[in-house]
């Protein structure tokens, strides 16, 4: 015997090494790859090998000779023949973010929360008699070795039994309840459990191999009477293929992947490293197999039938005196048990805090606070597991582990088969219903306990006398071991047959009787294989007066639709809505919509609309409802920023038509009330200013001024000029032509200006003692000058931010109405000049706003080296189409060299010239080389385009400044941005041009050296992974920018769950609910930002999701920040294609 100190000690001591074991792993970075992580798996699985197979198996060896080998065998045929099946499971579960069996089966049938507590139970139920076994185990050994008195009745006060049942639940707690995330992988626990598979195979080896010593020892004494074969094989002498051999192959062949604690190793902890188990399983309980022979022969040799055989790997090493062996032995039973004991409380208490606790304190229960909800799942997720461990000990108290390991096991695998059926099911039939599977465990379970589990307490004093009756009454076909009259050759077979019997045949019956609703459908698809689609058209409608009135409210506002129409003569009243519209009527409906969204895509969606369609009439108003908020949402916007700028700002449309106006350009020009409105001519506007004194002092007919000033607006030149008007003001007036043939007007009161620098000139020609008056009125101007341009770069920088927003709303319902159009390739080319209009748009706002960060000196460069041919293959993906559109031809040849430079300032740079040569070239081609010279590396943008002449060359580098070319779109913004991100970087930037030769940009960076390996290009991809089933979060609090991301992604069949607000994103990870993919907005309200979100998801719910920071504020150090906390960094606008490529590129 060994000192009971001394075996508490070493105990403590290996309970110390694993939990360093699971500490120091946890502590290590998540994203690092260990090239052990098959074996770890592997390893893992083997948490099957519990004290039963360590001390039982050896026990029925003993007693029943080659029986023992079915509770390997069944998990060998498993992984070596039916390994595809388990791959599919693990792929599912996966796919699902799986966290328990129970979850697996609810999500399969409709997503029963009935069917999920009804596994947990059955699963609490059923592990129960098996945590017990273990207790049992650890207690017997424990008294064992260390000599103390074995307990002969069941006794409350506290002995060995209740002891290592409070260190069980203890390190229970510790190495699986220490947060409340139960879908991020417990990477610490699944490599202790690996060291402990380790550690009981090693001692069982090592028993086996001084077993087979001691038999050859004894053969050696007397080899005419004993040989080491007739020793070896005594116990093995006879197989009989019994009833009970095939059912012990059933249940351990479905255990190893039905009991919870299997699950949760195999699939739940599965992290793409399973093939190996395939075959490293099965030879990890071969061995453990050959080793159960030498050790039974050699105890039933020495020790006997007459001591307990189930304890021979303990009581061997003790009969020959060897300590240090007997330590290891019971540290490899200690090892069996603890493993299993650990892996099916986490198990079970995931599954009872989430499907039975949970949903009853969310149902009855508010939290105040987020901390108090953690608080609060922290402390029922633990005192779960110490509850199963109460429970399964007091099960042991009462007697419920009188019977051998292996008697006890098999009562829990019985309990745990009864899911085979409805789980076999979920993944290979499609009829499968929860009412089936639901009513087929109740059957199953019934049988069960009434047969199998009460029979192996009837021992017992409590047991109720009418039960004891039965048991004895043969003739009774209510017996419990002989139901409806037949009795089988054992109890365990006789109750795993009509449990399994009426549970299949009551889940078929059940399922086939029962109605399948789409989501049954559909999660059976999921399982089963790549889902399914189901569509429902619509029938045609025809459009009334108010159909039309409604569709043009959504895109202009109801007011200005109602007077649009009232200078017609059309009263929208109830009565007249219902009236079929004219085809005058729908001419003024289609022009209405073309102030908005242009002509083209008006009329387009007018005959969308009047024709059948495949959507439904929800659908399409739902989406146009959206839409049209979307562009009111800009429209107002526009006008509020109008409103905020100090200058008087007219917009005229390419019909010349006034268009947007603001409230100065009203007090400016003194119009009377109801004179500007949406539609104005602006012909009349301009005859109403110059007849009232608003211009300069005319001579002549004044309609021939009229006439003069509506063909300069014709004509879409830019101008800047001051004049003095005939009521005295110096006036500054500047126009642009915008990009869908519309015209813009500023007017500038400058008189204060130009009177200060009247007077300055009269000072100038008095008496030098006005010299101080006059630098200080100079000051003062200079000041206002200064205060004007940076109210105006403030204006361009807030303008450009703001309207950003929208307009990404605005694209991705554009590109949803793409995908709808595909099939239409009338409506999809309109639908995409419009989406293309849009781009136009933003890629304007982002000039400004580049422009004015760079202004503002707020953008600084971060220099790195990097291969410029990264540069150049972006450049070319980028542009080669739009050359080809053009019928050019774009050559951007390869280079191996690296520069010093900003990556993301170089690369605009280089955008902007290309897209500048193209713009300006009308045949020929455009090249993009570098050449080295001088130390330093001249990038090179070429075109084969007019040219340009000497003195005009330093004009272009100017903002808003173009050559006349009336054909051109654009600002003149390109090279202007060029010029400027030059100068920050210290690259000098070059041309060299004549009229007739094209021209040469030339861009001097510094030379880091040659690239030593190949690049390789990411070819972004836009079609791939399949979305169907993604759970996606969105967080922001553009309710706008919110709803068109939510109905884009549910085009592509993504669960997508949005919020506004922080408070109840909080709610749902306070909650723990699961999410693949989050995308937050970084500028949030209350106090947060969408980073600190992430990482509290990340800390308190999952790390298993992809985080998405999309913002509008273009910061290099935010971005590396984001990058560096282990998320993805997109700049807002989202675009549909380049959002749908990230899911995509996540799915894969």
């Amino acid at each position: 015997m060994i000192n009971t100190e001394v075996i508490i000690f070493i105990t403590a001591v290996y309970l110390a090494i694993m939990f360093v074991i699971a500490f120091r792993v946890d502590s290590r970075d998540h994203g690092q790859f260990s090239r052990f992580k098959p074996l770890i798996y592997t390893l893992s699985l083997a948490v099957y090998c519990t004290s039963w197979t360590f001390y039982g198996a050896v026990g029925t060896a003993a007693t029943s000779g080659w029986n023992f080998f079915t509770i390997y065998l069944g998990p060998i045929i498993v992984f070596t023949l039916f390994f595809p099946f388990i791959r599919k499971v693990i792929a599912i579960a996966k796919r699902n973010k799986t966290t328990s069996i129970a979850d697996f089966l609810a999500t399969r049938y409709g997503k029963s929360r009935s069917l999920a507590a009804l596994v947990t139970l059955i699963a609490f139920i059923g592990t129960l008699p098996y945590i017990a076994l273990q207790i049992k185990a650890i207690s017997s050994s424990f008294d064992l070795i260390t000599g103390a008195e074995m307990i002969v009745e069941p006794r409350f006060h506290f002995d060995t039994a209740i002891f290592l049942t409070i260190i069980l639940a203890i390190f229970s707690i510790l190495f699986g309840a220490r947060t409340i995330d139960v879908s991020q992988h417990h990477k610490g626990l699944i490599y202790a459990i690996s060291f402990e598979s380790l550690v009981k195979l090693f001692s069982f080896l090592v028993i086996a191999f001084m077993a087979y010593q001691l038999i050859v020892e004894a053969s050696e004494i007397r080899p005419d009477a004993f040989s080491i074969r007739h020793l070896l094989w005594s116990p093995f002498e006879s197989l009989s293929l019994t009833p009970k051999f095939f059912t012990t192959l059933l249940l351990s062949a479905g255990a190893i992947f039905l009991l919870p604690r299997q699950f949760h190793v195999m699939a739940v902890e599965a992290s793409g490293s399973e093939e190996m188990s395939s075959w490293g399983l099965p030879i990890y309980l071969l061995l453990f197999s050959v080793a159960v022979v030498p050790i039974a022969a050699a105890g039933l040799m020495i020790i006997g039938s007459g001591q307990n055989a189930d304890l021979y790997v303990l009581l061997l090493p003790m009969s020959q005196d060897n300590y240090l062996l007997s330590v290891l032995a019971y540290l490899g039973g200690f090892a069996a048990a603890t493993g299993m004991v650990i892996v099916a409380t986490l198990a079970l208490s995931t599954m009872v805090s989430n499907d039975l606790i949970v949903p009853v304190l969310v149902r009855f229960f508010r939290s105040d606070s987020e901390q108090q909800m953690y608080r609060s799942l922290l402390i029922i997720r633990r005192a779960t597991i110490l509850l199963i461990l109460l429970l399964a000990y007091l099960f042991y108290a009462v007697g419920g582990t009188e019977r051998s390991l292996q008697s006890i096991g098999l009562v829990s695998f019985a309990a745990a088969i009864q899911f085979l059926p409805s789980f076999l099911g979920s993944v290979y039939w499609y009829r499968g219903h929860k009412n089936g599977a639901i009513a087929g465990l109740l059957i199953g379970m019934s049988i069960w306990f009434y047969s199998l589990l009460l029979p192996t307490l009837s021992g017992q004093s409590w047991m109720p006398e009418f039960y004891i009756e039965l048991l004895n009454n043969s003739e009774s076909l209510f017996n419990p071991q002989a139901l409806f009259g037949y009795a089988m050759s054992d109890s365990l077979t006789h109750a795993v047959f009509w449990s399994l019997l009426f549970n299949t045949l009551l889940y078929i019956f059940i399922s086939l009787r029962s109605h399948h609703k789409v989501v049954d459908r559909l999660q059976a698809a999921v399982y089963i294989d790549q889902g399914e689609s189901f569509n429902q058209p619509e029938k045609d409608y025809p459009f009334q007066v108010g159909d039309l009135f409604e569709l043009c409210s959504r895109f202009t506002g109801e007011a200005r639709s109602r007077e649009y129409f009232s200078r017609f003569g059309y009263q929208i009243d109830r009565s007249y809505s219902k009236k079929i519209a004219s085809s005058q009527f729908t001419l003024l409906a289609e022009r209405l919509l073309a102030s908005s969204i242009g002509m083209a895509t008006a009329s387009s969606l007018i005959r969308s609309l009047a024709q059948p369609q495949p959507a439904s009439r929800t659908g399409i108003y739902e989406f146009i409802d959206q839409t049209g908020q979307a562009i009111e949402f800009n429209r107002e916007l526009l006008q509020v920023t109008l409103d905020h700028i100090d200058e008087a700002v007219s917009v005229v449309d390419k019909d010349l038509r006034l268009v947007a106006w603001n409230r100065q350009y009203i007090d400016f020009f003194e119009y009377e009330a109801g004179f500007i409105r949406v539609g104005k001519p602006v012909k009349e506007v301009i005859r109403r200013n110059l007849e009232s004194g608003y211009g300069p002092v005319i001579e002549g007919d004044i309609e021939q001024h009229v006439d003069k000033r509506l063909k300069f607006l014709r004509d879409a030149k830019k101008y800047s000029y001051i004049r003095d008007w005939q009521n005295g003001r110096t006036v500054q007036i500047a126009g642009a032509h915008m990009p869908d043939g519309g015209y813009i007007t500023t007017y500038t009161d400058i008189t204060p200006l130009k009177q200060a620098e009247k007077h300055l000139a009269a000072i100038n020609e008095t008496l030098e003692a006005k010299v101080l008056e006059r630098t200080e009125m100079l000051s003062d101007v200079n000041q206002q000058l200064e205060e004007l341009l940076d109210t105006r770069k403030h204006f361009l920088a807030a303008a450009s931010h703001d309207l950003i927003q929208p307009l990404g709303a605005s694209k991705l319902y554009m590109g949803a109405l793409k995908e709808d159009l595909a099939d239409d390739a009338t409506k999809f080319s309109m639908a995409d000049n419009a989406y293309n209009a849009i781009i136009t748009a933003e890629s304007l706002l982002k000039s400004l706003l580049y422009l004015s960060r760079m202004d503002s000196g707020l953008l600084t460069p971060e220099l790195d080296e990097f291969p410029l041919e990264e540069l150049f293959a972006s450049i070319e993906n980028e542009f080669a189409p739009r050359a080809e559109q053009k019928g050019l031809q774009l050559r951007v040849l390869p280079t191996n060299y690296l520069i010093r430079s900003d990556r993301s300032l170089m690369l605009s740079l280089l955008q902007n010239l290309v897209a500048n040569a193209i713009r300006y070239t009308k045949k020929g081609a455009v090249m993009v080389l570098c050449r080295r010279k001088a130390g330093q590396l001249v990038i090179e943008v070429r075109d084969s385009g007019d040219g340009i002449a000497e003195e005009r060359q330093q004009e272009i580098f100017q903002a808003f400044k173009q050559l006349e070319n009336g054909s051109v779109e654009g600002v003149g913004l390109g090279l202007a941005i060029c010029q400027r991100a030059a100068n920050l970087l210290q690259h000098d930037l070059s041309l060299r041009s004549s009229p007739g030769h094209g021209s040469t940009f030339k861009l001097t960076v510094p030379l880091a050296g040659k690239q030593v390996m190949e690049l390789q290009h990411e070819v972004e991809q836009s079609s791939g992974g399949d979305l169907a089933g993604l759970r996606v979060a969105y967080i922001d609090d553009d309710r706008l920018l919110l709803n068109a991301t939510h109905d884009l992604m549910k085009r592509w069949g993504i669960d997508v769950t949005i919020s506004e607000s922080i408070t109840e994103f909080r709610i749902m990870a306070a909650a723990g609910k699961q999410f693949d993919v989050i995308l937050m907005d970084y500028q949030l309200g209350e106090g947060a930002n969408g980073l600190e979100l992430l990482e509290l998801y990340r800390r308190e719910v999952s790390e298993d999701f992809l985080g998405i920071l999309a913002t509008a504020k273009q910061s290099e150090e935010l971005r590396s920040e984001v990058e560096q906390a282990g998320f993805k960094f997109m700049a807002k606008p989202l675009g549909p294609a380049r959002l749908r490529s990230v899911l995509q590129s996540y799915v894969r």
